[in-house]
């Protein structure tokens, strides 16, 4: 993200002093920084905010290849050292010290089950590369429910960074091949160029549609974006230019900025060919630059407005600090984020990107103590104190690390599930846990189980493993759904194995493979993937039909996730799940709704916490970390209901999960839930006696 860059040329300190604010920048990244801020705020008021860092990374583009321009044209060559320690002059003590300061506030405010995610992020953070940990979670199964770190908005300066280092190298090729061929080094940069820009282009629609996550953290589905900028740079100033022709651009420009603001959403696939609105609409704003006239947007209203001005001089700083704030806000007031809080938080952004301009980014940008120093000196200086700053964090990390998997007494007697359904266990919610609380949050599936799921994007299918095959087996059983069925694939693996059956598992994270319709609830999935969870939903059912030898199918998925949360969200509905239901039961195959888990996600506690964090934060005891049972007698559970409708039967197990009265998170000195709604791994392997019964009296034996 651009919003350090305010200057024309940063090749001397005394050109810098010299050089010219572009005031059209400034109000671009003004308009760019509360746009972002906006949406992470409020994000229902300004759906397509995030189009922000694009104006961002086209406006760096612009700057840092005109830069690098002038630097050939006066010497050239690329003074590659010269060029790199100024951006990390300019850029990075400002980050280091919002990473650090950050990172002190989650070691005192944040539970202990928050630590392994944010400590890696602040990790990568410090280092460049949020960017690619967030594109390699975003496919990680057992990075499926991770919280928005506080320095998750880092993966865009991450982007930038990489941009600067790759760019003035392209540059120095640009430069050998015009040298060698003697041609003039513009034509033959802006070709090279050029060939860059459609290049990342095309891998941008096409990974977009592939796989979302990936695009959307990509550098090279983003570096078009910057590409694009820096083509405009080879372009004439503003002043060549028609005053008339200039004042259309800059409407035609601010209109495209906002006509992405506006109609875009988090639905909208990104960045794609979609990224070109905001992106032209920036370039067009820059080739028109000032244009001086009564009917010109930026002179006349914007440009010469001095809050305006502060915005974009400050914008680096404010884009710096303010998701920390959102992120962390909540975890000290222990409620979600209120109107009042967020104009706080809005308030204290301008306030602390005013002071990280002041104390931090401006002295050491020009004082000529760091100005002078040698290159490789800065850079040597750079590299220190990224280690430092990443020094809490590891020592943090490794305080908590737990390998992956773990488990703790599943074998015990009154252990988890044991002590609800064992009459001879006379305490069901013991005081005194099995194991620390914070382990549970890390107590996931483990292979070859959770190897068995794959994630949606399209023409991805889902995941299939057989599991259990014994020579002759008493039943031939597949269970299906999406990241709540891979909880159950273990346990329901050893119930097969005491049965005799054959087990096949077909999962898909975010999707609940009963569904013939697309369904428009999956938490702002793009389209394209709404779709194809609706597609594979349908072959998988299809394919389950045309086996013959099947006899039972058992479906489980996260109903609630699935669910109408308004006027304009379509959910799942009995409706949408009763014709897979008819076609299974028509091939003679038995249905089997298990009955999703309660879960804790519909309780009003603190954001982003999970069960363990409750327990953490309030006892095992509480109640504010229990769900009342009649929210969940009440919930019109669509599974439940399309079995009933059509005969399939149900696997009910909230007699294990809950009382008359209350929903217990915590039950035999286990945590039932690895989060608010993903049962632990230890836990679900305390329900494997409850599991053979029932599914024992459910599954119909072969004769």
């Amino acid at each position: 993200m651009t919003v350090a860059e305010t200057r024309e040329s940063v090749s001397s300190p005394a050109t810098a002093r010299q050089a010219e604010v572009r005031l059209e920048i400034q109000v671009l990244r003004a308009v760019a920084v509360v746009a972002v801020v906006l949406y992470h705020l409020w994000p229902n008021r300004v759906p397509g905010g995030f189009v922000g860092v694009d104006v961002f990374f086209a406006i760096s583009g612009f700057l840092i290849t005109g830069h690098l321009l002038r630097d050939i044209d006066r010497q050239g060559r690329v003074p590659l050292g010269r060029f790199w320690s100024a951006r990390a002059r300019r850029l990075i003590p400002a980050s280091l010290t919002t990473v650090l300061v950050t990172t002190i506030a989650v070691l005192l405010i944040v539970p202990q089950t928050r630590w392994a995610q944010f400590m890696q992020e602040f990790i990568a953070s410090t280092f460049y590369v949020e960017n690619w940990t967030l594109s390699a979670n975003a496919v990680d199964y057992s990075a499926q429910t991770n919280r928005p770190s506080p320095v998750q908005h880092f993966w865009s300066l991450s982007t930038e960074e990489q941009f600067y280092i790759v760019w003035p190298l392209l540059f120095l090729v640009a430069l050998l091949i015009a040298r060698r061929r003697l041609q003039a080094h513009r034509r033959v940069l802006f070709a090279v160029l050029s060939v860059v820009v459609a290049g990342s282009l095309i891998a941008s629609i096409v990974t977009t549609t592939a796989d979302g996550a990936a695009a959307y953290f990509s550098t090279f589905t983003r570096a078009w974006e910057f590409g694009l900028g820096g083509l405009i740079a080879f372009a004439p100033p503003p002043s060549r230019l028609p005053s008339a022709l200039r004042t259309v651009l800059s409407w035609i420009g601010y209109a495209a900025i906002g006509a992405a603001l506006v109609l875009y959403s988090d639905t909208t696939p990104f960045p794609s060919y979609t990224a070109l609105l905001p992106v032209l609409g920036t370039l067009a704003v820059i080739v028109a630059g000032m244009p001086a006239n009564a009917y010109a947007i930026t002179p006349s209203i914007a440009g010469r407005f001095p809050p305006v001005r502060f915005v974009g001089d400050v914008s680096y700083g404010v884009y710096l600090w303010h998701w920390p704030l959102v992120v962390l806000v909540p975890f000290a007031t222990h409620a979600p984020l209120i109107g009042v809080q967020k104009a706080a938080i809005l308030g204290g952004s301008l306030l602390l990107g005013w002071l990280s301009k002041t104390v931090i980014e401006d002295p050491i940008r020009t004082r000529s103590v760091f100005v002078r120093r040698r290159p490789r000196w800065t850079l040597l200086a750079t590299l220190v104190a990224m280690l430092l700053v990443a020094t809490p964090s590891a020592i943090a990390l490794g305080s908590v690390s737990r390998p992956g998997g773990f488990i703790i007494g599943a074998d015990q007697p009154c252990a988890g599930a044991a002590a609800v359904v064992d009459d001879s266990c006379a305490d069901r919610s013991p005081s005194r846990p099995l194991s620390e609380l914070a382990d549970f949050a890390f107590d996931l599936p483990v292979s070859p189980y959770i190897d068995c799921t794959s994630g949606l994007d399209v023409g991805i299918a889902p995941g299939h493993c057989r599991l259990a095959d014994p020579p002759s087996p008493t039943a031939r059983v597949a269970l299906i759904g999406d990241s709540h069925a891979v909880r159950l694939f273990e346990p329901v693996t050893k119930v097969a194995q005491k049965q005799g059956w054959r087990l096949d598992v077909y999962s898909q994270t975010g999707c609940p493979l009963i569904a013939d319709r697309p369904m428009l609830a999956l938490w702002g999935s793009p389209q394209s993937q709404v779709v194809q969870c609706a597609d594979n939903s349908t072959a998988l059912v299809d394919e389950l039909v045309a086996e013959h030898d099947l006899d039972a199918v058992i479906v489980t998925n996260r109903t609630r996730l699935y669910s109408p949360g308004d006027d304009t969200v379509a959910g799942l509905s009995a409706a949408d799940v009763e014709p897979a239901f008819q076609k299974l039961l028509a091939a003679g195959i038995r249905v089997i709704v298990a009955k999703d888990a309660p879960g804790t996600e519909a309780l009003p506690t603190q954001y982003g916490e999970g069960a363990p964090d409750c327990q953490i934060r309030l006892g095992v005891d509480a109640e504010a970390c229990r769900m009342p049972f009649s929210a969940v007698r009440d919930y019109a559970d669509p599974m439940v209901e399309a079995a009933n409708a059509t005969g399939a039967s149900v696997l009910d197990l909230d007699d294990v999960y809950c009382d008359s009265t209350w929903c217990h998170p915590y039950l035999g000195g286990m945590v039932v839930y690895s989060d608010s709604n993903h049962l632990s791994r230890s836990f679900a392997l305390t329900l494997v006696p409850t599991l053979n019964t029932r599914l024992g009296e459910l599954v119909p034996a072969r004769t």
